[in-house]
């Protein structure tokens, strides 16, 4: 039910954003993300038991004082990979149990398109060696003029496809096969 619910925030943010300028950045989406979320599915209670706060900013795929040893990942090269003896990776929004969140969600908000971004943001998402039953990819290119479209959508479109294969070759045999994995873009 929580996947159509985060589905319904993103459609809802594809037809209602309005572009604000060069003052736009990832953190403005990131911030009215998880204040809609919370508003409407109250999943971030800092005033009851732990038990009571399901969303996670900034998920860590491995952090030793909280034991969670999933995925880390390493640049090589100006390309991420993932790689045992690298750092961990973050995630921009978890939600569920700390310790193994079933939903993984990566943002992007942005001017210019960012091939590598995309592909390192893919390949949290798809790393069978991290925890999730379901992934959302929601990424906004944005113009001074208007939101990508036409000509532009389609060139949009095969460079994210770019990305999304570049991201599966780097995983090899840790790419999730069972995974539930959104891809949406405006």
């Amino acid at each position: 039910m929580l996947r159509k619910q985060i589905l319904d925030i993103f459609i809802n943010f594809s037809e209602n954003l309005l572009y604000h300028g060069p003052m736009m950045n990832e953190r403005y989406l990131h911030h009215s993300f998880s204040h809609i979320l919370q508003e409407s599915y109250n999943k971030l209670d800092l005033f009851r038991d732990t038990a009571e706060i399901k969303i996670h900013p900034e998920w860590p795929t491995s952090k030793k004082s909280t034991k969670i040893n999933y995925a880390k990942y390493k640049k090589i090269n100006k390309k991420y990979y993932p790689d045992d003896t690298g750092t961990a990776g973050f995630i921009d929004f978890t939600i569920g149990d700390y310790s193994k969140p079933e939903v993984a969600i990566e943002l992007t908000f942005k001017e210019h398109w960012s091939k590598e971004e995309l592909a390192y943001d893919f390949l949290k998402l798809l790393d069978s060696s991290n925890p999730f039953s379901c992934v959302f990819s929601f990424n906004i290119l944005y113009r001074e003029r208007a939101f990508v479209k036409g000509n532009s959508l389609k060139d949009l479109e095969l460079a994210m496809g770019l990305s999304l294969n570049e991201a599966r070759i780097r995983l090899k045999d840790r790419l999730s096969q069972d995974r539930g994995f959104l891809l949406y873009y405006n």
